[in-house]
């Protein structure tokens, strides 16, 4: 990677206090040492997905692409799941709100702060900032930081932030060196950034990534019993997939991480959902399980992972789907985590799945009186 990187990684280490950053490498991930690991009571650095949550938000338009997700949310979380939608904005992207939410960064007082960053629409924007200012009692100190960055792109075990190369590709170095430089910016050893994994158009590492504890990490493994009922023309990218996903599992546990396989299906091609947006004939649908929901809140813990209608999506495919779905469940419980499914077939329609609708925000935790 060029010296291109070098301004949106140096954005990045500014916020995750307590880390220890690394920015892009010339080797190869597999050449690169371990990663210290975290200790069980650091609690600076960014928030993970697996943090006890104060609520979850969600877009009124949710109601119409996945009915079954919003009153699953009030009875997991009650009172802290809560409808947002957009006031005056038509805007048909702001039902993805895990993409224009904060970064959430908590600080070695045990403080926590939002981190806004510059969205992809004037609305994601405005909203994005509406949130970081209005949220007091979520943020007791908020920033704003020159990155233009979507937050599916985003995972974090607490310590160590995974991107994908997306956010190099979005911020050109001119586009931020300045104003780092002046604001005295220096970097650290936090930040991995992985490539895309091939088909996907999102580029969100939330495809393929979810932490369920500091050290644990689940990566989906594509198996040839998938890849082999797929038409010769399909064949092909699927299996492109299944080593991409075997080889970050390697390296990733090359760093020290627990690193867990569970099966996934290759990834569909169906017809192009709108081609209006970028004209082309058809799109790689991804049923994967890892964009799911980590709720830890009251005691409980939860995980919602979405579940699809096959016979509608891809027959041929429906008794591995099930079987897989039973693999995550046992696996998660043996975590000592709770699943609930909730059908996600409109959502992957439109490239998203459960994570991708959902905006948490954990519990505060400070080491001293409120300001």
């Amino acid at each position: 990677m060029s010296g291109r990187a070098t301004g949106p990684l140096l954005v990045l280490c500014l916020l995750f206090v307590g880390s220890a950053c690394q920015g892009p490498s010339a080797q190869p991930p597999d050449a690169r040492s371990p990663e210290p690991q975290p200790s069980a009571g650091a609690a600076a650095g960014p928030v993970p997905d697996f943090a006890i949550l104060d609520e979850v938000r969600w877009h009124a338009s949710l109601a119409t692409l996945a009915p079954g997700l919003p009153p699953l949310l009030t009875r997991i979380l009650g009172v802290a799941a809560i409808e947002e939608d957009d006031g005056p904005y038509e805007d048909g992207s702001l039902i993805w709100m895990r993409d224009y939410h904060p970064m959430l960064v908590r600080q070695a007082n045990g403080e926590t702060r939002t981190v806004a960053y510059l969205a992809q629409s004037q609305a994601r924007t405005t909203l994005l900032n509406r949130r970081r200012i209005g949220e007091a009692r979520h943020a007791l100190a908020d920033q704003q930081v020159p990155l233009i960055h979507e937050n599916g792109n985003l995972v974090t075990n607490g310590r160590l932030v995974f991107v994908s190369d997306r956010i190099l590709e979005e911020n050109a170095a001119e586009r931020t060196d300045a104003a780092l430089g002046a604001s005295g910016y220096r970097p650290r050893r936090d930040i991995i950034v992985l490539p895309s994994l091939p088909l996907e158009e999102t580029q969100h590492v939330d495809v393929w990534l979810m932490f369920i504890d500091e050290r644990t990490l689940i990566v989906p493994q594509v198996h040839e019993e998938g890849v082999a009922r797929l038409t010769p023309d399909e064949r092909p990218g699927a299996e492109a997939v299944a080593t991409f996903l075997d080889t970050q599992a390697r390296a990733l546990a090359r760093r020290g991480l627990r690193v867990v396989r569970l099966p996934m299906l290759p990834p569909i091609i169906v017809p192009a959902n709108d081609a209006s947006q970028e004209p082309r004939d058809s799109e790689a649908l991804f049923l994967t399980p890892a964009n799911g929901l980590l709720i830890a809140h009251g005691g409980k813990r939860v995980v919602v992972l979405p579940e699809f209608d096959m016979q509608a999506l891809a027959p041929h495919l429906d008794d591995l789907q099930h079987a897989y779905e039973r693999a995550w469940e046992a696996e998660l419980a043996a975590h000592g985590w709770t699943v609930e499914f909730v059908d996600g077939t409109n959502l992957v329609r439109q490239l998203g799945l459960v994570r991708c609708v959902t905006a948490p925000f954990p519990q505060i935790l400070r080491s001293s009186p409120p300001r």
